[in-house]
């Protein structure tokens, strides 16, 4: 998969991948299949507006096959929007010049 910003790709920050494989067998069928699923995290940044977003989906047993979905105007402004208060909070603590605050655990040893 990857993910277009306009006409730069976007590198996740994290990605996980997974295969399930079913076999089932009966009295008058047999199947074997194999599918994948997976996850991938982005920096919010890459839906900032200003550009097109498209999702490319390659096919595993032919990579030549790609889907390209384009992600709507719509859609990308309400994930923008859902980011305010993070991109708030990272340019208070920018203009600080300091970083978060860590998570107490509570003094526990």
């Amino acid at each position: 998969m990857e993910l277009w910003h306009g006409d730069k790709l976007i590198e996740p920050i994290y990605s996980y991948r997974t295969r399930k494989s079913i076999n089932v067998e009966g009295d008058f069928v047999y199947a074997e299949d194999t599918a994948f699923a997976g996850m991938c995290m982005y920096d919010p940044a890459a839906f900032s507006p200003g550009a097109f977003i498209k999702i490319r989906v390659f096919k595993e047993s032919d990579t030549s096959r790609v889907n390209e979905y384009m992600v709507p105007e719509d859609v990308q402004e309400k994930v923008w929007n859902d980011f305010e208060p993070w991109r708030n909070t990272e340019s208070q603590h920018a203009e600080a010049g300091k970083q978060p605050a860590a998570v107490s655990d509570g003094g526990a040893q």
